[in-house]
């Protein structure tokens, strides 16, 4: 017991003094939260045979097969790092700052998730939009920086983008 006390204080110790280390344990936390929600409402839908309004399987976006491994790192650099860089300046960054000096933090949060949910529908299901971008913005407002939450973004696209190429 004294152990692990000891390890977590030393673990607090250094988060305090090296503040950039928890943003990047608050958006992994983050990130395996929200996939598996995701996960868990698959394995349901799947083996239960439910049908979740708002939820829907999506064939690959995106066919892989005979494309070149230049290719395919130019798309996937581009979906897990460029793309979720820019929607959080955006989004978390730039609209939620303005927001929030306009109408205060409850308004400003509801308005860049129902903005961020509706723009990301064309590519994802409504209910994982909505998840994950609640939590972006949540991350971005209890940190007051956008880092965690672009971190949280590039994790999240990673592991969609795997997913779609080993598909």
């Amino acid at each position: 017991m004294k152990l692990t006390l000891t390890l977590f204080y030393r673990m607090k110790k250094y988060f305090q003094a090296h503040w950039q280390w928890k943003y990047l344990a608050v958006a992994g936390l983050a990130s395996v939260f929200c996939l598996a929600i995701n996960f868990i409402i698959c394995i349901i839908i799947i083996y239960g045979d439910w049908k979740i309004p708002g939820y829907r399987f999506e064939e690959g976006l995106l066919n892989f097969s005979g494309k070149s491994i230049l290719w395919t790192g130019i798309i996937g650099f581009t979906y897990a790092v460029i793309a979720p860089t820019i929607e959080e300046i955006i989004f978390r960054g730039i609209t939620l700052q303005y927001l929030t000096a306009k109408f205060g933090v409850k308004v400003s949060t509801l308005v860049v998730i129902l903005i961020s949910t509706l723009i990301n529908l064309p590519l994802h299901s409504p209910i994982p939009a909505l998840i994950f971008s609640s939590i972006a913005t949540i991350i971005t407002i209890k940190s007051n920086s956008i880092w965690p939450a672009v971190i949280f973004h590039i994790a999240y696209n990673s592991v969609i983008f795997l997913s779609l190429v080993l598909a």
